[in-house]
């Protein structure tokens, strides 16, 4: 069973979500270059202050067919997101 943005608040807030990425992924980062990220499990910390708040922004992370905004899409897309914790 998947995660549900549904049932997430559409307020403004902040959030933790886990990822867990089989493959090594190469990231290229503005500012610091290329980094490689080993497989396991990353948490990544977000604010959602935009329409739609915290249930609009996890939607985007869970989509497959998203336009990548953020280093986290290409981390979201090349794993899978586990878990969310809203604020």
């Amino acid at each position: 069973m998947g995660l549900d943005a549904r049932t997430l608040p559409a307020r403004p807030g902040a959030y933790l979500m886990t990822v867990r990425l089989e493959q090594r992924l190469v990231l290229d980062a503005r500012g610091i270059g290329a980094t490689t990220l080993a497989p396991g499990t990353y948490v990544y910390c977000g604010s959602a202050r935009g329409p739609g708040g915290i249930r609009a922004r996890i939607a985007h992370h869970l989509r497959a067919d998203k336009r990548a905004h953020w280093h986290i899409d290409r981390l979201t897309a090349a794993g899978r997101v586990t878990a969310v914790a809203a604020a």
